[in-house]
């Protein structure tokens, strides 16, 4: 007879009565308490058990329990592992994360629309009952919060973890919260299962062979121009709305992405693109205009506010030195003209000082000698109070 294997989560569950069991040599008490536990989800060196109370939680967290629950599985499985309890109704962020790909998985059988959805998507934090997601664009968050597809998630995050959680659905997390990405942008590690899925899904639609190359390398190409969340977005808009058929509405929907390639499809033409052209990161829309970070948009809508001309992300042509440059914020007001960069964000982090300094002396060559660094964080709490500093130095000019 072959030894049990302790691999995978189904394999952990088989094997939990016998596990609870062996407990028992090493410390009754915490034996009992485990008789009522289930395993919810086990991953690397990570087991999540199900406790049906707080005194369980609470009680087999205690370090002789901890130890001899310990001392038991490294026996039987050889590795170190540690154990984490949660409630039904109190799921931790680090469990969520560790069972999302089996998440999206167990999804995809049920809807591989909503899981190609909840490729755009990560849990980003908990509130007591409620899973709050994190989605790539407002595209993302609409059709993940309605509600069969909601429903649908909740399901299945319950079913496998055996919780009673809702979910929750945002795009508003500030700055401190974006762990090195930025939603609105579709800034989401985009993986090889998700590339094929998205690749599988537009093969489905019988595009002929010629369109179907360039969108294909479209795809590819999104990559680098950082557009992959748009070209998702796009395509699972038309699945949505019309299935597999209507080629030519999925061609008009692509044409806009096919723009930022200077590509051409049936005719359709690219538009020329001055906003933010030169930005080498993922980028959001917003009011009809691209922006760097969701930060930008901040500053963006504070100054609409206010009786004066301005530019955002508008490209620069420096005239002899052949050079092109694009300030955040191009600004005019009583005929004084200024430069607002936001500071400390992806675009402009705090190792890039030296070369934005260096930028702003090219500009002041030129005779543009207000140009203001403003930190990212203040720029995104505190955009009003911005504007009006900035204001108020371009009045001094």
């Amino acid at each position: 007879m072959s030894a049990p294997n302790y691999t995978t989560t189904e394999h952990i569950i088989k094997e939990w009565p016998r596990i609870v069991g062996e407990v028992k040599k090493y410390h009754i008490p915490t034996q009992a308490l485990l008789t009522n536990t289930r395993v919810g989800f086990f991953l690397g060196n990570s087991l999540f058990i199900l406790a049906p109370s707080v005194f369980h939680k609470e009680n087999l967290g205690k370090s002789v329990s901890h130890r001899a629950i310990k001392r038991v599985l490294e026996e039987l499985t050889g590795k170190d592992i540690t154990t984490h309890f949660y409630l039904a109704n109190e799921v931790p962020l680090n469990l969520l994360e560790s069972a999302w790909e089996e998440i999206k998985k167990l999804t995809k059988r049920q809807s591989p629309a909503v899981q190609a959805l909840l490729h755009g998507a990560r849990p980003i934090d908990t509130n007591k009952d409620t899973i709050i997601l994190l989605a790539a664009s407002p595209f993302h968050k609409d059709h993940l919060h309605k509600d069969r597809n909601r429903l649908l998630i909740e399901s299945v995050v319950n079913g496998l973890l055996g919780t009673k959680v809702k979910v929750d659905v945002t795009i508003e997390v500030p700055p401190s919260k974006y762990n090195g990405f930025e939603p609105s942008t579709g800034a989401f590690p985009i993986s090889e299962t998700a590339k094929k899925d998205i690749v599988d899904t537009l093969r489905s639609l019988r595009i002929e062979d010629e369109a179907d190359s360039r969108i294909l390398e479209a795809n590819q190409r999104t990559e680098e121009q950082a557009s992959q969340a748009k070209f998702q977005q796009i395509m699972l808009d038309h699945l949505e709305k019309h299935g597999t058929s209507g080629l030519e509405e999925l061609l008009q929907g692509v044409a806009s992405l096919m723009s930022m390639l200077h590509l051409s499809i049936k005719g359709i033409e690219p538009a020329t693109i001055n906003n933010a052209s030169l930005a080498n990161t993922q980028i959001i829309e917003h009011d009809g205009l691209r922006f760097r970070s969701h930060t930008e948009t901040k500053i963006y809508d504070a100054l609409k506010k206010r009786g004066i001309l301005f530019f955002p992300n508008a490209t620069a042509v420096l005239g002899v030195k052949n050079i092109r440059r694009e300030p955040d914020f191009l600004i005019c007001q009583d005929g004084k003209w200024g430069i607002l960069e936001v500071m400390g964000d992806k675009y402009h982090p705090g190792t890039t000082a030296m070369k934005d300094h260096d930028r702003a002396r090219l500009f002041k060559d030129y005779g543009m000698y207000v140009i203001e660094f403003y930190d990212a964080n203040r720029c995104y709490n505190h955009p009003e109070e911005v504007v009006d500093e900035f204001l108020r130095l371009l009045s001094k000019l």
